[in-house]
This record gives C-alpha cells, structure tokens and sequence, in this order.
C-alpha cells in the first residue's frame, strides 16, 4: 500500500512539498522510499503507535503546512492545492478539511457524510477525517497540540476534537481524499475492546463541552 499512497503525494497539483514517511517499529520500507525524491524516512526503532508516529512527522517536517495520509489512503491530485489555496486567501484561518470518500474493502466509494450518529457515545459526530485536514505547523508547536500518546486507537479524533477547540477550520465542501475502511478486519480501529476504551476516554474527556 506505501507504494500507492506515496504516488498519490507525487501526483498532488502542488509541487512544493515533502512527504516524511514514519515507519513504526514495521518492515523495512527504505527501498520503497527511495523511489520517490521528495520522500525522506523517519524509522522508530520500535513500535511506538499511531499518535507517536503522527508526531515524529510533524516534528520533522520543514513545511509551513502539515497534512496527514496513512498508507493505506489516498489523496486525490487536488487535495493539497485546495486546501492550501483557501488558507493563503483566509489569512484568518490556518487549518482547512475537504469531504472524503470511503473506500470499503477497496471495492467501492461512498461519499462520507459531515456528521454521523455514534450509538456507542449517544451523540452526533462530525466525520472530519484526519486525512482530508491540512494545518499550519506553527499550531501543534504554539500551542502545544500534540497527538496524545497514551491513546492506542482514535489517536486521530482526540486530536480533532482538541485542535478544533482552539482553532477555526475551514471546511471545504470538495471530495479531495479517499479513506479506506475494510469490514473483514486488519485495520487498528477494529479492535472492539480498544475501541470501546478509547470511546469511553474520549467521551469522559469532552462530553461536558459537546453538544448532540
């Protein structure tokens, strides 16, 4: 899949860009990697998660925007140049998210809605997924929003709902990304007792502050 996403960065409209490639304790991807000059590799020498991960490549990272792409997603050709062109133009606002397709079992898309209704929190939920975001670097080291490494699964939504907190985003009603999601297992996110736990953290951590 790192092959597929890597293409994805290459084929991106906005030329001017770095893509660090964290490898997490995994396989060797340094052959992989080398195939593609604005690719650099970052390798943990052991498996730190998801949220360690995250935060080696925005510690690294030369750029005035970050952006977030696992390798088993996509990014449309357009993504980073819509997103970058409206936070060049809204000098008030430094983060932006597109819409997204699902990608389920690699078969076939479904536009992601904006909002869905989570029966494990009881609550509405936005579905701004971490791919589609793009944000100025300055706020995760300004304001010290790192994603948390204590959390093992939903890394990505406690992040959101953090950021977002204290920073105006601006959505973009564009499907520029597609995010896979498969039903016959292998994801992280599967992990129905991790999940059901990062559920319940989350939902204790901000449940006071959001509204159905």
């Amino acid at each position: 899949m790192l092959p597929r996403a890597l293409h994805s960065i290459g084929r991106q409209t906005m030329r001017n860009l770095e893509a660090i490639v964290v490898n997490d304790g995994g396989i060797d991807v340094a052959g992989i990697v080398g195939r593609y000059p604005f690719a650099r590799l970052i390798s943990h020498e052991y498996n730190a998660g998801l949220a360690a991960a995250r935060n080696t490549g925005i510690a690294h990272a030369l750029g005035k925007y970050i952006a977030y792409l696992d390798d088993d997603d996509i990014w449309l050709p357009r993504h980073l140049k819509v997103c970058t062109d409206v936070l060049e133009v809204l000098t008030h606002i430094n983060a932006a998210y597109t819409d997204a397709y699902v990608w389920v079992d690699e078969k076939y898309l479904v536009p992601q809605p904006s909002t869905t209704w989570d029966k494990d929190l009881d609550r509405e939920v936005e579905k701004l997924t971490i791919t589609a975001l793009v944000h100025e670097r300055s706020i995760v080291i300004d304001k010290n929003i790192w994603f948390d490494k204590t959390m093992r699964r939903l890394e990505d939504w406690d992040f959101i709902i953090r950021f977002t907190r204290s920073n105006p985003v601006q959505h973009i009603t564009d499907n520029t990304v597609i995010y896979s999601k498969r039903t016959s297992g292998g994801q992280l996110t599967q992990d129905t007792d991790e999940m059901l736990e990062a559920k319940q953290t989350i939902n204790e951590r901000y449940k006071k502050g959001i509204k159905r």
